[in-house]
């Protein structure tokens, strides 16, 4: 046997396993994320000093940037593609799952902020219904009160009329 297909099978093998790293051209969706984040990230700022402390902040993502980030992760084909997205972008898997969760409940679709807003409006709906009923009770409770005291008067007048007519007068 010669050293030659020892070598393809053995590169083969090693192609198979995702130890070789994917041709950059193979690598799909670059050209839909910005120029920014094709580059290693760079804070903009000077280093700080190791006697600085820097506050940790945690890092939000707005609805479009899910959006994109998710993008190229649906249009991933090669084994650790994926891995070199989450790396580029500074996130766990976790936080990507988060994000397909979301898009999975609709909440990073266009409409899905306004959804909270006309909650809001339903909740506020709903009080103003709440206070119109407990005033109308409480005026149906008043006139239902001066009914009873009239009818309670009515009762005691004619038996008082019934008194009347029974005690013949001499």
């Amino acid at each position: 046997m010669t050293a030659t297909p020892f070598t393809r099978r053995f590169g083969a093998l090693l192609g198979r396993n995702g130890n070789n790293p994917p041709p950059p051209e193979a690598f799909s969706g670059q050209d839909e994320e910005p120029e920014a984040t094709r580059t290693d990230r760079k804070t903009g700022t000077e280093p700080v000093a190791p006697t600085h402390r820097t506050k940790a902040s945690r890092r939000r993502y707005s609805d479009e940037e899910k959006r994109r980030i998710l993008r190229l992760v649906d249009t991933c084909t090669q084994r650790g593609q994926i891995g070199a997205i989450l790396r580029r972008e500074g996130i766990y898997y976790s936080t990507l799952r988060l994000f397909q969760l979301q898009r999975d409940n609709g909440l990073l679709d266009e409409g899905a902020r306004s959804t909270k807003k006309s909650q809001d409006d339903q909740t506020a709906a709903l009080a103003n219904k709440v206070a119109q009923l407990e005033r109308e009770n409480k005026r149906l409770t008043n006139k239902l009160e001066k009914a009873e005291i009239v009818i309670d008067f009515q009762k005691k007048l004619s038996r008082l009329f019934a008194l009347d007519n029974q005690d013949p007068t001499p």
